[in-house]
């Protein structure tokens, strides 16, 4: 026999027994227990600050100045630049200009070069003006302008 008490009775009150937990709640249980598991035996990761990262501006001139991997690259770039617009200039020459043709060839670049340049800006190519500069800073491309 279940007596129910009422609120001030001194019997105890009986509880109504709780519905039987759906497929999905034993589910999400036992994905739950699962995790905790896992996390406790995955290993501890130390993950720092922001603020104690480096920046990147910080990198890059720390980088240059200790000779790390970008300054070798850097260095690699820039000592290999006169090999590729040599080759380009090796192409032409002893070349001339056909007077008579429509086209007139302003200069012979290396891609690399003529890609870089055009990447800071647009029009680079264009003006004769930059050829002009470009030759300067740089007297062994064959620019005929």
């Amino acid at each position: 026999m279940i007596a129910v008490a009422g609120k001030y009775s001194a019997l105890p009150q009986a509880v109504k027994p709780a519905a039987a937990p759906s497929d999905a709640a034993r589910a999400n249980a036992a994905a739950d227990q699962a995790d905790t598991a896992r996390q406790a035996a995955s290993p501890h990761i130390f993950i720092p600050k922001w603020r104690n990262l480096v920046g990147y501006q910080d990198w890059v001139w720390k980088e240059f100045r200790e000779g790390g991997y970008l300054a070798k690259t850097f260095e690699f770039e820039k000592n290999t630049a006169r090999h590729r617009i040599r080759a380009a200039a090796r192409m032409r020459d002893g070349w001339r200009q056909n007077n008579k043709a429509e086209h007139r060839l302003l200069a012979t670049v290396p891609a690399r070069e003529y890609f870089r340049a055009r990447a800071v800006d647009k029009d680079f190519w264009s003006c004769n003006r930059n050829l002009k500069n470009y030759k300067r800073d740089n007297p062994d491309v064959p620019i005929f302008v």
